[in-house]
């Protein structure tokens, strides 16, 4: 069965008056507006109401029209507006400290939450009323406060706090007789402790006390033709007697509920009823009642089902209005926001491109000018280049011409020396200065001041001193195209020139085809030299370590950072090994 939900609040709405700053015409325009608002009580009114809260700058009367749209609301079914709309005006009460004003909104909160299915929050709101009933000592008042509370207890079913309410406020009600002028209201209040606390009792299985007391709230309340309770008291009352056997007695009451639900058009009772009486004829075994009434019962149901449902359609359409009205404020809002963004954006980009442009415009000026300083060093630069290459070829060209020089001064001297055993050692002298001379010669020629090419140099030399010992050597070249450091050209020929020297004086004495084969090759970051001849070999020839040519190569060599070996198979093999760097 549904939840009897009996809220016995007396919610006041008290009309300030007109406003003491408007003329006289327009308070009663706007008296006029808010009448025709609370006529209306539907959306229409709440848009009037609107209109002249934001006219309207007297508080109190704005407190008024406020607490007449949250009313509204609550009629309308939109207890989370009408909530919020309480909350807004207990915010202005507890600015003004208006006690009574609060204790009112407390009230309307507890109402709505109930009405709203949120107990705690409902109870919370309910029980805050209670000081400032006490202490105004509206006894009325407090006596309600504790019903509702028991309600309320009840409708979350926790029955033993609504069965402590329940009593406290009878017990109240018995106190305070004597302090309450109004005895209507008074009797009517005990008719409705007794009837809910019987119910609760009815729930709890306490059926005798729970009899009692419904029969009690039924007589008390017929005189006041509350037909809304005693339906409800009345059902209850005949579940009890069913119960305990009283069939017939039980079916009067639930009948007599019917008759005075139907004449008063009481649908919710009328609902609890036939479905407890569908129950009671089919217990009975008279299904074809059972039937009727069941039929009956989903009718209503559907009834109210179908208003619930006009209600939720009502509240959904409001909903998706208020929500397109904040979409389109926030749509508004956004774009006023991307507005702003843009035009800060804007500024920015404007900025940062004119900051931009000046630093490209400094950067090139001081590139302009640091290429210019460049183009003025790069020409300083190659005019010295120029000048020091110019210096270098006149140097190599007066060295070769020195070294020429020597050599033909040593020819000459070997020349007039005829037989003797100088012109021997003499000669070896030219052929090393012929050596140097032949390097500086390339270097001129080449117009190259620091590397030379040395296959064609080494070909040179070899050939010159065939010639100058006027052999008839069959010689053979196997040279890579290296370049050569001239630091290191220098020791490398003259080591070549003692070499080749040596094998021309001691290697081919009886050799019939003398051969030599001269080899330089760049092998794994290193210089490998072979200078091979098919003559007597080093054991045979008169020749000795100790001979100054052999001294001068071995110290070479040691200049050049490398190792010298020799080999005597079939001639003699000097194999010479520099690393590059």
């Amino acid at each position: 069965m549904t939840k009897h939900l009996l809220l016995c609040f007396l919610l006041s709405f008290v009309f300030i008056g007109p406003l003491y700053s408007l003329s006289t015409n327009d308070s009663l325009e706007y008296s006029k507006i808010q009448k025709r608002a609370v006529e209306l009580n539907n959306r229409k009114g709440i848009q009037l109401l609107d209109s002249l809260i934001e006219n309207i700058d007297d508080i109190n009367w704005k407190l008024s029209l406020l607490q007449e749209k949250a009313s509204i609301l609550r009629v309308l079914g939109e207890f989370d507006e009408a909530i919020q709309q309480n909350f807004e005006i207990l915010s202005i009460a507890n600015q003004q400290k208006n006690e009574s004003l609060i204790n009112m909104i407390y009230g309307e909160l507890g109402t709505s939450y109930a009405i709203n299915q949120e107990y705690d929050e409902s109870i919370k709101y309910i029980k805050k009323t209670k000081p400032y009933f006490l202490k105004e000592e509206e006894w009325l008042l407090l006596i309600k406060t504790d019903l509702n509370l028991g309600e309320v207890y009840r409708l979350n079913n926790q029955l033993d706090s609504a069965q402590k309410y329940f009593q406290l406020a009878k017990d109240e009600h018995k106190k305070y007789k004597n302090e309450i002028t109004n005895k209507t209201e008074y009797d009517l209040i005990e008719g409705y402790i007794i009837g809910n606390l019987g119910m609760v009792q009815k729930s709890q299985f306490q059926y005798k006390e729970a009899k009692v007391n419904l029969t009690k709230a039924i007589d008390l309340l017929t005189p006041f033709n509350d037909a809304y309770s005693i339906c409800f008291y009345l059902t209850d009352l005949a579940v009890i007697e069913a119960k305990s056997g009283k069939k017939e007695y039980a079916e009067k009451l639930l009948k007599s509920a019917y008759k005075s639900a139907t004449e008063q058009q009481l649908k919710e009772q009328i609902r609890d009823i036939t479905e407890a009486l569908s129950i009671f004829y089919e217990e009975e075994g008279d299904y074809k009642k059972a039937l009727l009434y069941e039929k009956e019962f989903v009718t209503y149901k559907d009834s109210l089902l179908n208003k619930e449902s006009i209600q939720k359609i009502e509240r959904a359409k409001h909903n998706y209005e208020m929500d397109k009205v904040a979409l389109e404020m926030e749509l508004l809002d956004q774009k006023a926001t991307f507005r702003t963004y843009f035009s800060i954006f804007s500024f920015s980009l404007a900025l940062l491109f004119f900051i931009l442009v000046i630093i490209i415009y400094i950067t090139a000026q001081k590139r302009k000018k640091t290429n210019v300083l460049l183009l003025h060093q790069k020409e300083q630069i190659a005019l010295r280049e120029e000048e020091k290459a110019l210096l270098l070829k006149e140097l190599n060209h007066r060295v070769k011409n020195n070294l020429q020089m020597i050599s033909s001064l040593l020819n000459l001297q070997s020349s007039q020396l005829g037989d003797h055993p100088a012109v021997k050692a003499i000669d070896s002298g030219r052929f090393r200065v012929e050596a140097m001379s032949l390097i500086h010669q390339k270097l001129y020629q080449k117009d190259v001041h620091t590397e030379i090419e040395i296959d064609s140099y080494i070909k040179e030399l070899v050939l010159n001193l065939m010639y100058s010992f006027n052999n008839e050597v069959e010689t053979k070249f196997e040279i890579g195209r290296i370049a050569i450091h001239i630091d290191r050209a220098i020791p490398l020929g003259l080591v070549i020139n003692e070499l080749v020297t040596n094998a021309m004086k001691y290697a081919f004495d009886g050799i019939e085809n003398p051969r030599l084969l001269i080899s330089l090759q760049e092998e794994e970051d290193q210089l490998v030299l072979k200078v091979i001849d098919n003559g007597v070999g080093m054991e045979n020839t008169t020749s000795t370590s100790t001979s100054f040519g052999l001294n001068l190569v071995n110290s070479l060599v040691k200049q050049l950072d490398g190792t010298l070996t020799y080999q005597t198979d079939n001639g003699t093999t000097c194999i010479l090994l520099v690393p590059l760097t």
